[in-house]
């Protein structure tokens, strides 16, 4: 890569990948940009302005900070069609029901930062999954 008239050189494409490793493991916990690169010890200059310049690694950055919204968003939903599948066919128990609750309540708790379309659960489809399920069979 070219060197900067000014400053330090630019970093390789190799040299830039092994940033993003370094980091990666911090920012799939939902840390910030600055968390990750303290704890990997990596020059908050440095990422900071590879996250400005460079698409590749920003978009990298934003996709791993991500992982734990779209992960527990996936096991919310998952729960959730369990649960609407059992209260069917069976009285829930109170377990189940207490994991109702928690569930419907989980997203106001939860920071998801837009994550796929089909992995979305509205605050509407909350009140009807409420409503069916503790309004409907009482």
């Amino acid at each position: 890569m070219d060197t900067n008239t000014v400053g330090k050189p630019a970093l390789t494409q190799e040299q830039i990948d092994e940033v993003f490793r370094k980091i990666e493991p911090y920012l799939k916990t939902g840390v910030s940009l600055n968390k990750a690169c303290l704890s990997a010890g990596i020059a908050k200059s440095t990422a900071y302005d590879l996250y400005r310049e460079n698409e590749s690694f920003a978009e990298k950055v934003d996709t791993a900070r991500n992982y734990c919204s779209i992960l527990a968003n996936s096991v919310f939903l998952k729960s959730l069609e369990r649960i609407n599948s059992i209260a069917g066919t069976r009285e829930l128990t109170d377990g189940e029901l207490k994991l109702l609750e928690w569930l419907i309540a989980l997203p106001i708790f939860l920071h998801v930062s837009t994550p796929p379309e089909s992995h979305t659960l509205t605050s509407q489809d909350q009140i009807l999954v409420y409503h069916k399920l503790f309004v409907v069979s009482t």
